[in-house]
């Protein structure tokens, strides 16, 4: 369950298919009664509970594993994942008492308090039992006037902590864009590592970017300055070069993606290669070995097997067949201004350079489309095309056009 309050319409757009069950705190009264909000509101059938903060986004579930196994092992009643740090400004101390503990927030910390090394993380376990008899005896005698849910941390039996060596880095909080970024930069480099681990090879590993939710196969060489964003899939031998960004992109195994091309929403098939410079957009499909080039753009088309988009082109809505050649400056004209329509160009086709292609409008097989020329109508397999204007040649006329 999500407990929401400030702007909690923002986090739940975020969230909502990912979780059950929102719990509004509509005034913000403190971290206790945001607990009591959850209570209030919802029925939990299990014994214990365990709160989480929404702000430490390198928490794993291998520490809280552990974690739980401590408070098992220990039959706590209470517990918090503590750790030590050498700069303890803003985080609440952790106070050792004879039988439990306190934690002490930092507005209302003594000088020498101040002084502790040991922090709260804002990770707890609790027993529903024990929350339930406790949860109402929350006061508001503090510096913010605030129910806090670190007062339910006392001196008495079942209350502890779990101290967490590597916690400094693992349990950092974000309360500000520059942590944010630091963050942001510690779950890249995990995610990389990681694939490292797996057989992917990073050639300047710090300088790309890597989101969690990637995919890469065994063998596939990632060059540097490189962003593999969202759902992005990529097969095992296949290379990114540099420069590359790619955004729920799939690459299957063998692609060639050449340096600073973007691709967005694409299918790349085997032993196919993009770029340099390309522009994949939503919807582009290519297929096996085929070939897209230097400043080239593909929307919402497929390019079949072993045809060939080299240089300097737009093919949008359309269908390019098996082995086709498009020429240079190619334009598939797909937009009337109101509406989209759909280019077809057939198998073995040669389509030369400098040619616009009106849609809607079909290109049979086995068809030659002179250079220049723009195609308005149909053509049946087999057929030529060409619509060139008549080349003049007027002696001693250019000094009429050329300025002194």
């Amino acid at each position: 369950s999500l407990v929401l309050g400030h702007e909690g319409e923002v986090i739940e757009s975020a969230f909502k298919s990912s979780t059950d069950e929102v719990v509004w705190q509509h005034q913000q009264l403190g971290t206790g009664h945001a607990l009591k909000c959850f209570l209030d509101q919802t029925t939990v059938p299990a014994d214990n509970l365990l709160v989480l903060c929404a702000d430490t986004p390198l928490l794993d579930g291998k520490l809280l594993k552990r974690f739980y196994a401590d408070f098992f092992d220990r039959k706590l009643n209470a517990s918090c994942i503590s750790f030590n740090t050498g700069d303890p400004t803003g985080y609440g101390r952790v106070v050792k008492l004879s039988k439990g503990l306190k934690i002490v927030e930092e507005k209302d910390a003594d000088p020498l308090q101040k002084k502790i090394s040991m922090v709260n993380s804002g990770i707890y376990l609790f027993k529903k039992d024990f929350l339930t008899s406790h949860i109402d005896k929350l006061e508001t005698n503090n510096s913010q006037n605030e129910f806090y849910l670190t007062d339910l941390f006392r001196d008495e039996e079942g209350i502890s902590s779990f101290n967490f060596e590597e916690g400094e880095k693992a349990l950092m909080g974000v309360n500000d864009l520059i942590q944010q970024a630091e963050a942001a930069k510690l779950l890249r480099q995990k995610k990389i590592e990681t694939l490292q681990l797996a057989g992917v090879i990073f050639e300047s590993p710090d300088s790309c970017s890597v989101h969690d939710t990637v995919e890469v196969g065994a063998g596939t060489v990632i060059g540097s300055n490189v962003e593999l964003r969202e759902k992005t899939i990529i097969g095992e031998n296949c290379k990114v070069d540099s420069g590359c960004i790619l955004t729920n992109t799939e690459v299957k195994s063998g692609g060639n993606i050449l340096p600073y091309s973007v691709l967005e929403g694409a299918i790349v098939k085997n032993g196919a290669s993009v770029g340099p410079f390309a522009r994949l957009r939503a919807g582009a499909q290519i297929n096996e070995n085929a070939k897209i080039g230097n400043f080239v753009e593909i929307k919402k088309s497929v390019i079949s097997s072993g045809a060939k988009v080299s240089h300097l082109s737009y093919v949008g809505d359309a269908e390019i067949g098996e082995r086709s050649n498009i020429g240079c400056g190619f334009i598939s004209c797909n937009y009337d201004g109101k509406n989209k329509y759909k280019t077809i160009v057939g198998e073995d086709c040669f389509i030369g350079s400098d040619t616009q292609m009106v849609a809607p409008v079909e290109v049979g097989d086995n068809c030659f489309v002179a250079s220049g020329t723009t195609v308005t109508k149909d053509m049946p397999s087999g057929s030529f095309g060409i619509s060139r204007a008549s080349f003049e040649v007027k002696e001693n006329m250019a000094k009429r056009f050329i300025k002194k």
